[in-house]
């Protein structure tokens, strides 16, 4: 496994990073529509990911309640981001899938900074991934989706900095861990307190492994001291829609330039 990127000084107070993160938070009515849902928002995301300024565009579906879905898309850069709205694929997606299948006809947006991986290599999909059918069979042999753990926290008044270079730390100790795919952590632009981590693993087990494991323990009990409350929130257990398969979700820091 190749180490992350090193950590800037990235987030909203000392900001160096230009990217720009979108997550949408969506839910359908039914069953029905969220699975309508889910196909056309698979295809939106595969057409996203081709876009140069686009570096990431994951799409998931909350296993507690499986007619929610968030979607996150990372750009390069301000610009990046107003380009794709103008883009037919965008806006054929918000007329044909978000519009009709989405109760209230839009989702729930936040703006956030990338922290870590700091730089938009360390968030880019392998060499090939886009031009991979969305149907196409596993690498490897194997059929099952990523599993994604979502994480979220309030850090204390002038920590957000320490809070990011201790996330920093464990990510790239967590990285060596069996089964461990990805761990990217997020600031949101309107609150700087508030951040988001995302632990992606290949399989069911490899959360449990760790989050029982000497790394999680201890940044855990590091950042209790830094975040509001003393508290990690164990939020959203989700499963991965986009991309995939599990393997696509690896850390491939420096490996797309």
């Amino acid at each position: 496994m190749q180490a992350i990127v090193p950590l800037r000084p990235a987030g909203v107070e000392g900001c160096v990073t230009n990217m720009l993160a979108i997550e949408m938070r969506c839910e359908a009515a039914s069953e029905t529509d969220a699975n309508r849902f889910a196909d056309l928002t698979a295809s939106y995301c595969a057409r996203t990911a081709r876009e140069k300024g686009c570096v990431r565009c994951d799409f998931t579906r909350s296993e507690r309640a499986p007619c929610t879905f968030t979607l996150l898309e990372i750009y390069v850069d301000e610009s990046a981001q107003t380009a794709h709205q103008d883009l037919p694929h965008y806006n054929i997606w918000r007329r044909d899938a978000l519009s009709r299948f989405i109760s209230g006809g839009e989702g729930i947006a936040e703006l956030k900074r990338p922290v870590v991986p700091s730089e938009a290599r360390g968030w880019r999909y392998p060499r090939g991934l886009t031009e991979v059918p969305l149907d196409a069979g596993d690498a490897r042999g194997e059929a099952h989706a990523p599993r994604v753990l979502v994480l979220s926290c309030y850090v204390a008044g002038g920590k957000s900095h320490e809070f990011a270079r201790e996330c920093a730390v464990f990510s790239a100790e967590a990285l060596e861990e069996p089964g461990v795919a990805r761990v990217d952590i997020l600031q949101t632009l309107m609150d700087p307190s508030s951040f988001t981590v995302i632990l992606c693993f290949h399989h069911a087990n490899a959360e449990a492994a760790l989050l029982a494991s000497k790394s999680y323990v201890r940044w855990a009990s590091r950042v209790e001291k830094l975040v509001q409350d003393g508290a990690l929130d164990l939020g959203d257990r989700r499963l991965g829609l986009f991309p995939r398969k599990s393997h696509h979700w690896d850390s491939y820091s420096g490996i797309c330039l």
